[in-house]
């Protein structure tokens, strides 16, 4: 059993999806930790990179530590004891916390219509940022205990857990940087030479998303996009899976999965691939 809790600065990582990974892992850095070159290492390293690649940080840590995600050990892992588990709950309407309006939300999904009925573009994420504090933290006080945010990160991360199992992503808790963050895609996964991506577009019931021409268009314009986005820096790119589903408690998602070899995987390849084509749209340039 490790103790990752006293160190000032760690990073955890897990991933699980069974329709894609022979196994879930749940892999931790911790201790001292150095900043080292993407492509000459020493490794293991984690990155943590902005979604277009302009910077990048890469770090490895005085211990790494690596795990079945499905050992039941893994809440007294991640917690000390159960009752440092901080109870989370949803106060507020989100709407309240909001960088956008309805009204504001919706006219923006109008103008991005009227771009895709001239033809402008065909798939496009609109997101909005959610802004709010930490009040149970602060407790009138003007700084938060070092001690009390890392337990309501990793309380968070195992809530995320708990309602999707389905997942990529963990904590980031470094001087320079403090995430917690969730995704049910996997961007790229590096096996030696082989470069993976699994691309989500479609989410519903298993029914709405075998019949539906829209998201099964939707999918095959980002495969399109990786395809082409990895063929400017592999020697072979290839759909290994056109279109498979992995189903969650009450939905389904529609993905795929492509494959790449690339001889030398560096940094200034990898920025060729950012922003991730799936989380912008398609044709990539004209919707950043």
């Amino acid at each position: 059993m490790i103790d990752f809790h006293d160190s000032e600065e760690f990073i955890l990582f897990s991933y699980h999806n069974p329709e894609v990974f022979a196994s879930s892992k749940l892999v931790i850095g911790y201790g001292k930790k150095k900043e080292v070159d993407f492509d000459a290492g020493p490794f293991p390293c984690f990155t943590v990179n902005d979604w277009k690649g302009n910077s990048l940080k890469c770090w490895n840590f005085e211990h790494y530590e690596e795990f079945d995600l499905e050992d039941d050990r893994l809440q007294d892992l991640i917690l000390k004891n159960k009752e440092q588990a901080l109870s989370l709950s949803l106060q507020d309407d989100l709407w309240k916390h909001s960088s956008e309006s309805k009204d504001s939300y919706s006219e923006k999904v109008r103008e991005i219509q009227e771009a895709m009925r001239l033809g402008e573009m065909y798939v496009m994420n609109l997101c909005l940022n959610l802004e709010g504090e930490i009040k149970s933290l602060s407790q009138g006080r003007k700084t938060i205990e070092v001690s009390s945010l890392k337990n309501f990160l990793l309380t968070s991360y195992l809530k995320f857990i708990s309602a999707s199992p389905v997942h990529c992503g963990g904590v980031v808790f470094t001087r320079e940087q403090i995430i917690c963050s969730m995704s049910p895609e996997v961007f790229i996964k590096q096996e030696k030479e082989i470069l993976s991506a699994y691309p989500i577009k479609g989410t519903g019931s298993m029914e709405y998303l075998k019949e539906s021409e829209k998201e099964i268009s939707e999918l095959q314009m980002i495969i399109d996009l990786l395809r082409n986005d990895l063929g400017m820096i592999a020697e072979r790119v290839w759909v290994e899976r056109e279109r498979f589903y992995t189903t969650l408690s009450y939905f389904s998602h529609a993905q795929s999965d492509i494959k790449a070899q690339v001889s030398n995987f560096t940094w200034q390849k990898f920025q060729v691939l950012l922003p991730c084509g799936s989380m912008t749209g398609a044709p990539k340039s004209r919707v950043l």
